[in-house]
Formats: C-alpha cells, sequence, structure tokens
C-alpha cells in the first residue's frame, strides 16, 4: 500500500516544482486546473487507501 502511495507521489512532486519554477506565466494558468484535479484524485486515492 504505502509503496504504491510513495510512487504516486513521487510523479506528482516533480509537477509541483515545475509550476513553482515557471512563476506565474501564462503556461502555469493553463497547466493548474489539471494539476489540481490530479492532486484532488490523489489525496482521495491515498485517504481511500489509509482508511480502508
Amino acid at each position: 500500500m504505502w509503496s504504491d502511495v510513495s510512487r504516486r507521489l513521487g510523479a506528482f512532486f516533480p509537477t509541483l516544482i515545475l509550476l513553482a519554477a515557471l512563476g506565474a506565466t501564462p503556461v502555469q494558468a493553463q497547466v493548474a486546473p489539471e494539476v489540481l484535479e490530479n492532486a484532488e484524485s490523489l489525496v482521495s486515492e491515498v485517504y481511500d487507501m489509509v482508511s480502508a
């Protein structure tokens, strides 16, 4: 279970780092909604795994 969680987080954090490096650019404005959706689904999946 935890290896799956860490793998998903490991794939997610580079995206956050990339967005932070971009700063407030038009690219970030286009990417951010998709990233937020991915974050929400990631959090719900992690919560489901932990609460199971």
